[in-house]
Parts: C-alpha cells; structure tokens; sequence
C-alpha cells in the first residue's frame, strides 16, 4: 500500500474527530475512534519530521 500523504492523513484524522464530537457512537467505537486518532497523530508527527529533514537537507 502506498504511503498517505500529509491532506490524507489529516482528513483522515478530521474525520475521527468529528465522529467523536458528534457523540452518536457508543463507548467502545469511542476508543477505537480515539486509539485510531493517536495512530494519525503519531503517522502526522513522523511526515513532518521527514519533511523538515528535507527542507533542512535542500536549504
């Protein structure tokens, strides 16, 4: 499978939120909407760091 860019990832990640602030899941949706959350975020933290490590390389 292809990597997910930054856009995908963040919609991604909108889309898990917003699930959650609608508050129409039960209990155990809502931790797997947050765990999936966290694994965005962390997916996220890694893309910008590789990208700052480019920009710094080019720069």
């Amino acid at each position: 499978m292809a990597e997910k860019n930054y856009q995908q990832l963040k919609n991604e990640l909108e889309q898990v939120i917003n699930k959650l602030e609608d508050g129409q899941v039960d209990l155990d949706e809502s931790v797997e909407l947050y765990e999936t959350g966290q694994k965005l975020v962390k997916e996220l933290e890694k893309y910008i760091k590789k990208t700052e490590a480019k920009i710094k390389k080019i720069s």
